[in-house]
């Protein structure tokens, strides 16, 4: 049975920093805003994004503003994904301080859908319409059809509406060192992101040692 994870961005070590988001400007984010594809569909070319970053250390590799997930040109070579499997759209940072210029990032939408979650032994509840009907399900926990086999190594599940992707993936983007990008538990997903995938297994963020007085990270298993 293949293993699967929950994709989404993260800045583990940006947390408690204050005015994380004033230094950048995304110019034109009204204009793109109704134009992005939806998720899980390819769509037209998008108008260039006008992004501006002041912040002189903000260096990673994958982020979200609002609907928007960008990232870097080491992060797609990392990727490693190909035209029926993701789509970029263009990124004008050429006003950015150096180091965010230099990342060279371009805006990131997954075109593909899969089906590869089993709804019935997951643990879920369900958003509705304002007339009652059923629109998806916010899981706590995920399960997977054992006989999920994707085509694709990053994608959406088309029951819950979130992005997934398979173990390789993750550790092709763990193994390079790459940024800003987290790959969870989908068991655990009422943790808010403390149960997730590392190069040594699964590790549970944020437990405390009374005798140091600091936050570690706990190995909860082992993946060889």
């Amino acid at each position: 049975m293949k293993t699967f994870w929950v994709v989404t961005p993260w800045f583990p070590h940006w947390e408690n920093r204050k005015g994380l988001w004033s230094g950048y400007e995304f110019w034109n984010a009204a204009e793109l805003l109704p134009l992005l594809p939806a998720a899980g569909e390819f769509g037209a070319a998008l108008p260039i994004a006008r992004l501006e970053f002041t912040r002189e250390d903000f260096g990673e590799d994958c982020f979200r503003l609002g609907k928007f997930m960008f990232v870097s040109e080491e992060m797609r070579r990392v990727m490693a994904l190909g035209p029926s499997d993701i789509q970029y759209f263009d990124v004008d940072s050429s006003q950015s301080a150096p180091l965010p210029r230099s990342k060279r990032y371009q805006l990131m939408h997954v075109p593909v859908a899969e089906d590869v979650t089993d709804p019935a032994r997951s643990d879920y509840q369900f958003r509705h319409r304002p007339d009652g009907d059923e629109l998806w399900g916010t899981p706590d926990a995920v399960a997977f059809r054992p006989d999920a086999e994707p085509a694709h190594e990053l994608f959406y599940d088309r029951f819950f509406k979130i992005a997934l992707c398979t173990d390789e993936f993750a550790l092709r983007v763990l193994r390079a060192g790459c940024t800003g990008m987290r790959f969870l538990d989908p068991t655990q997903l009422n943790h808010t992101g403390r149960y997730h995938r590392t190069l040594r297994g699964v590790e549970k963020t944020d437990e405390w040692d009374p005798v140091r007085k600091v936050s570690y990270a706990k190995l909860i298993r082992e993946i060889p």
